[in-house]
């Protein structure tokens, strides 16, 4: 009955993110303010909390994605536990919780399907990403290289290709003098 009548008397419907969308431009999280926003979290001041958590509820979500993440990796309990309205919305509208269950490659993989990733925040997080393969692919017997998928080959350059091979590489090679 409510659609019929509001389509019926010609009421206009409008969505909440096309409102939030149209306010002010809001403040994009960069590297210094991402910096910025640690501090305050780190302080012992419950103000500098506040104003830290006010400046992530308002800022533009998806060109701060990549910091919201890192943000979330270690202060995702100062969000969690505000009642404000704003934050409220803000965890919702951002996927805060879903943000804080991803692994590196998983945010690329996030990134890459809502159209965030940029091949500075992708050469910044291939690093993460092979550095938690590390201990997993180190093997005596291969040398094993881990290079991108076709998928992400334009957000990457030659740099990005890892080798992993056994830390003891030295003292497991097999001396042929030996059994000759």
């Amino acid at each position: 009955m409510i659609i019929y009548n509001s389509i019926s008397k010609k009421i206009p419907i409008v969505s909440e993110d096309v409102i939030l969308d149209q306010m002010s431009p809001s403040t994009i999280i960069d590297q210094e303010v991402y910096e910025s926003i640690v501090s305050m979290f780190q302080s012992t001041d419950r103000t500098n909390h506040e104003i830290g958590i006010e400046i992530m509820a308002n800022c533009d979500i998806k060109k701060s994605i990549f910091y919201l993440w890192r943000l979330n990796k270690g202060w995702s309990y100062k969000i969690n536990n505000s009642r404000m309205k704003n934050i409220r919305l803000f965890v919702e509208r951002s996927a805060w919780k879903d943000l804080y269950g991803m692994d590196a490659e998983d945010f690329i993989e996030y990134m890459y399907t809502n159209d965030y990733l940029t091949k500075e925040f992708y050469q910044e997080l291939i690093k993460t990403v092979a550095e938690n393969y590390k201990d997993k692919l180190e093997s005596p017997v291969f040398k094993i290289t881990l290079a991108p998928s076709e998928k992400y080959k334009e957000y990457s350059d030659e740099t990005n290709v890892f080798e992993f091979t056994h830390k003891d590489e030295q003292t497991t090679t097999r001396n042929i003098e030996n059994y000759a």
